[in-house]
């Protein structure tokens, strides 16, 4: 008995440090405890100071390269959609992210590359998903998408093992792109476990618009012929007959 008492107290002791320290610890059920600033800057010039790894990129360098690819550029875009399951970054990976994603898009050297790598790396605290479009158990269509810090905890993501074995997602929320492409969510505009969930979503067409007209876009970013449009403040969708006398 006292030996399972000792091993729990060291267990909750060495929680309690990580949780006190600043670092977010993910329990096994999804639980997130703890979720910290991130490291300090001392921390961040120290590992700034090592020499650069070689070898294949990294699992989040790849991932950066992939978005890159299928970014909308300088687009003013507006998507609308449920958001998927979250990943948390350190500090020092935000910054190994967002640098292998600047250099897909904007190629070696690219002006301003430094302030915008600073930018994300203090205001980003993860990244996810936002789903656009489904078919349980056939297909789905999303967008990768970056969340802030501080919009963290105010927002319900899907459970890895609901995601999977279910397709299940969180709360729909809108999020908008900066110049280089990267969307970053807005706002949560239904909450997935409040009981109005479905009658709040109905108002928000879910879909990729155009930010400047609120028409609807297709894969290739273009307005989509018969589309749908949104209100670009409200997010909510514009009737027809509405579209029709400003036509």
């Amino acid at each position: 008995m006292m030996n399972l008492r000792s091993a729990f107290r060291a267990r909750a002791f060495a929680l309690f440090a990580l949780t006190i320290g600043g670092c977010a610890v993910v329990t096994d059920n999804g639980l997130r405890l703890g979720v910290g600033v991130g490291h300090s800057a001392e921390y961040l010039e120290k590992q700034g100071a090592k020499p650069a790894t070689t070898g294949a990129p990294s699992e989040l360098a790849q991932q950066a390269r992939q978005w890159a690819r299928g970014n909308s550029g300088d687009k003013g875009v507006i998507v609308v959609g449920e958001t998927g399951v979250l990943r948390t970054l350190n500090a020092v990976e935000r910054a190994e992210f967002y640098g292998a994603y600047l250099k897909a898009v904007q190629g070696e050297g690219a002006a301003e590359s430094g302030a915008r790598q600073a930018e994300f790396v203090a205001k980003i605290g993860g990244i996810s998903r936002i789903e656009t479009n489904k078919v349980p158990g056939i297909y789905s269509q999303d967008l990768p998408v970056a969340v802030r810090a501080s919009d963290i905890s105010q927002i319900l993501f899907a459970t890895a093992l609901g995601s999977t074995v279910t397709g299940a997602t969180g709360d729909l929320v809108v999020a908008r792109n900066a110049g280089d492409g990267l969307l970053v969510i807005e706002q949560v505009l239904c909450r997935e476990a409040a009981a109005d969930y479905r009658s709040c979503a109905e108002q928000f067409p879910k879909g990729r618009f155009d930010r400047t007209t609120g028409a609807e876009l297709g894969s290739d970013f273009e307005p989509k012929h018969g589309g749908t449009r949104i209100n670009t403040v409200s997010y909510q969708r514009v009737p027809a007959s509405v579209r029709t006398a400003t036509q």
